[in-house]
């Protein structure tokens, strides 16, 4: 799977369960045969769960737009903040590992 989709995928989801899961939320992308991703994302605790929504969603859309391709990236607004990282090292170590 390209690294671009797997972090959109976390991307997404970060988006999706960040208001669900009191407004704190990590992911690791689920492709164990793949590069790993990891992504964060939180919401002030003073906002309302559509403005949490909101805020989140705006904030994958700038990821999304503005690191399009990149490794990693991370944006903050006032009610919001999320963050990707891609991990090709990972997956290669857990390569070589699996050889032992």
């Amino acid at each position: 799977m390209a690294h671009l989709q797997i972090v959109c995928y976390v991307l997404i989801e970060l988006s999706n369960e960040t208001p669900k899961q009191g407004y704190d939320y990590y992911i690791t992308s689920p492709y164990p045969n793949d590069a790993l991703a990891y992504g964060h994302a939180t919401c002030s605790s003073n906002v309302e769960y559509s403005d949490c929504d909101t805020c989140v969603r705006l904030a994958r859309g700038h990821l999304m737009t503005t690191c399009d391709g990149s490794i990693g990236g991370q944006v903050k607004f006032i009610d919001c903040s999320m963050s990707h990282c891609f991990s090709v090292a990972i997956t290669v170590l857990w390569s070589l590992i699996s050889l032992i």
